[in-house]
């Protein structure tokens, strides 16, 4: 073996050890909620988002609805892709995990977006790397909500904003 492809497989070794001692894969749940200020004096949470709920009642925002949550374990390295609605899709995308246990992760908000010709094309509305505390949450804001300014459902334009929040624990093995 050549001297290149000696350190290379080394390399390979050390990696697949660490990967080993700290776990293959995270937990990542994700909740999406609509929050809007409706001039209430209590905030009111729904109550499908008890495991978020201290995220969101730090926010500007009186009225929180979930819209969708999900959970799934993601691979270091892999990217998971989460529905959100019919505007959004969030992808996450574990990196590494640190000594101290926190994961450093990729979070992206693609948007699909509607060209004059009528084309749907993707976009990145939003996109951040962090380090997470594990069970600890990310919390993404400002996004319109999709049906933001939908009448029919009881709300005005402009109030109403999506808030992601993402959640990663290390699945140990």
């Amino acid at each position: 073996m050549t001297r290149r492809a000696c350190l290379f497989a080394l390399a390979a070794l050390m990696l697949s050890a660490v990967a080993a001692a700290q776990g293959t894969k995270v937990n990542v749940s994700m909740a999406a909620v609509r929050a809007s200020t409706e001039g209430r004096e209590e905030k009111k949470v729904d109550p499908n988002l008890s495991e978020v709920r201290e995220s969101l009642v730090v926010l500007p925002y009186d009225t929180f609805s979930r819209l969708t949550a999900a959970r799934a374990d993601v691979a270091y390295g892999a990217k998971k892709e989460f529905p959100v609605d019919r505007r959004y899709t969030l992808v996450v995308h574990p990196i590494a995990r640190d000594a101290a246990g926190r994961v450093r992760v990729q979070v992206r908000v693609d948007e699909r977006v509607e060209t004059e010709k009528g084309e749907v094309r993707k976009r990145t509305a939003l996109e951040v790397i962090r380090t997470a505390e594990p069970g600890k949450s990310l919390t993404l804001c400002g996004l319109k909500s999709a049906d933001d300014g939908d009448a029919s459902r009881g709300r005005s334009a402009g109030r109403s904003k999506l808030v992601l929040v993402v959640t990663v624990r290390p699945v140990e093995r």
